[in-house]
């Protein structure tokens, strides 16, 4: 089984989510998905409704800084972002729904917990705009290590700047019960995976892989690569 990430935000229509999502490439769902409602969707049992809040300049600078997008483009992506969080926060609960949208039948919460954990960069417990937005930018308009260095953030639980085999192993087994993938024996289980992971990232062989061995490795590695971020 080929283990893919795609990560969509679909802001058409004014609707907008983001998710990132693993799927196999043996099945319809290997291409980029699409959910969106209308404005009179529900979210945390609240009616959504525009609101006319706007962004402060030093928020706006800011991202302009650390983003491709100009001032106008910045205002578009939190105007829709409202649409779908009134309140300006995405809640883990709102980031799991989207999983189980796809994958009603298997777990999705494990792996939904990890991604959002990722995005949630100061630890507060739900995604603001600009969070989601510096997000957004690395995934669409980010280069490769960049985009690597996302990755590396999804396996890295402990935010330690490395990866050890227990954390590699959770990650993955959270894609299989996501997938619903019952083969879990011989070469095809989570701790065969991440053995031979580790086998080639683990340079120094220290049992971690850090953000550099994860980087460059898959970097070199073309089938590594499509295996841990091939959304790069």
């Amino acid at each position: 089984m080929d283990i893919f990430y795609k990560y969509k935000i679909d802001c058409s229509g004014g609707s907008l989510v983001i998710f990132y999502l693993p799927v196999s490439t043996c099945s319809d769902s290997a291409y980029y998905y699409s959910y969106t409602h209308n404005s009179n969707s529900k979210m945390g049992g609240k009616e959504s409704k525009k609101l006319d809040s706007e962004l402060d300049e030093a928020t706006i600078q800011r991202l302009t800084n650390n983003t491709n997008y100009t001032p106008e483009q910045i205002q578009q992506w939190h105007q829709a972002f409202l649409r779908d969080c009134p309140s300006g926060k995405l809640s883990d609960r709102q980031f799991t729904e989207v999983y189980k949208k796809f994958y009603p039948e298997h777990e999705a919460e494990k792996y939904s917990n990890q991604v959002f954990r990722t995005f949630d960069i100061d630890n507060n417990g739900y995604i603001d705009f600009v969070e989601f937005l510096l997000a957004v930018n690395i995934n669409s308009n980010g280069d490769v290590r960049e985009k690597l260095g996302l990755a590396f953030d999804i396996y890295d639980i402990n935010s330690d700047e490395k990866i050890d085999k227990k954390e590699m192993t959770k990650v993955i087994t959270a894609i299989y019960d996501l997938l619903g993938e019952d083969n879990r024996k011989g070469e095809n289980s989570p701790d065969n995976r991440v053995k031979k992971i580790m086998e080639k990232l683990d340079i120094n062989d220290d049992k971690k892989i850090t953000r550099d061995e994860f980087v460059e490795g898959c970097m070199k590695d073309d089938v590594l690569r499509q295996l841990l971020a091939p959304n790069v």
